[in-house]
């Protein structure tokens, strides 16, 4: 499985990684070891490629070969961004603390385009 782009997540005791999917890693306060559990897609889309990942406060945001972002709250993906017309997303960065007055997501696109997005 081919690794795109990985993340701590809020806090330093978790993070995510993209490929074919989502996966989540939650460290285990008992040991050094994590906790893998696959993102869910419900009923919004079904699986697909990944390319990058970002955080900002308790929220994760990814971006797909197709072109479409993807709102998780935990581990589960509660809102689609349809495709944008500018190919796949290639890079996210996101402020980690939330302020409706500036854009809190950049997004990137495979032809040059960049995106930003605030909360609201």
């Amino acid at each position: 499985t081919d690794l795109y782009d990985c993340s701590f997540l809020e806090s330093d005791d978790s993070f995510s990684v993209c490929s074919d999917e989502v996966f989540f890693w939650t460290h285990l306060s008992s040991d050094s070891s994590y906790k893998l559990n696959r993102g869910v897609f419900n009923r919004l889309s079904s699986t697909e490629v990944m390319t990058c990942i970002a955080c900002t406060g308790s929220v994760v945001v990814t971006g797909s070969i197709s072109g479409r972002i993807w709102v998780w709250e935990g581990r589960v993906c509660s809102k689609l961004l349809e495709a944008f017309n500018s190919g796949p997303i290639t890079r996210l960065h996101a402020r980690r603390e939330s302020n409706d007055d500036v854009p809190n997501l950049c997004a990137s696109t495979h032809d040059g385009v960049i995106y930003l997005f605030n909360r609201k």
